[in-house]
């Protein structure tokens, strides 16, 4: 049976959180970010999604522990500092409209959403906080495969893929000297 935060994360936390991840990649497909920032704003972008792979596994695979939750911490924090390199990079070299920007948003808050939720909500975590247990273990029960299966086809298709998509883009105009594109 399902605990409540994996119910809170499976129907409504992980389908907001792609979304955005879909939106965002939208948006760098109608700024043709393959012809601007080019490929290191496309490797910085699989950066973030493999960082944020890291925390979605880890709510879903992994037993709470002291170094679990670590884990997925560091994923949050260095997810926040490479989204600053991201726009550091981007800025000069491409415009970023508004609606870009309420998405990056929603994909700054949404990780850390999770992170607070998978601490307030999962009961396993609080016996954990009590002591200093550092392993990686797979959580027992994991959650049955017919929820299991669809959340992570889900991400990496959704996630990952589009990332991926985006990556090859890149690479394939790489050629190029980088241009600023106007908006269509």
């Amino acid at each position: 049976m399902p605990t409540a935060f994996e119910t809170l994360y499976l129907f409504l936390l992980l389908p907001l959180w792609l979304a955005a991840g879909v939106a965002d990649q939208l948006c760098h497909r109608i700024q043709r970010l393959e012809h601007s920032a080019g490929l290191p704003e496309g490797l910085l972008h699989l950066l973030m999604a493999l960082q944020m792979a890291v925390l979605a596994g880890g709510v879903l695979l992994l037993q709470p522990s002291v170094g679990s939750l670590a884990l997925m911490l560091a994923a949050c924090v260095a997810h926040e500092a490479t989204t600053w390199v991201d726009l550091a990079h981007a800025e000069p070299r491409r415009r970023v409209p508004w609606y870009e920007q309420a998405v990056h948003g929603w994909q700054q808050l949404l990780p850390w959403v999770v992170f607070g939720s998978y601490l307030a909500l999962e009961e396993a975590t609080t016996p954990v906080l009590g002591r200093s247990v550092w392993g990686l273990h797979l959580k027992q029960p994991l959650l049955p495969l017919a929820w299991l299966a669809p959340a992570l086809a889900g991400t990496a298709a959704l996630g990952l893929g589009p990332v991926v998509v985006e990556v090859w883009r890149c690479w394939r105009v790489r050629q190029r000297p980088p241009q600023q594109v106007p908006m269509p």
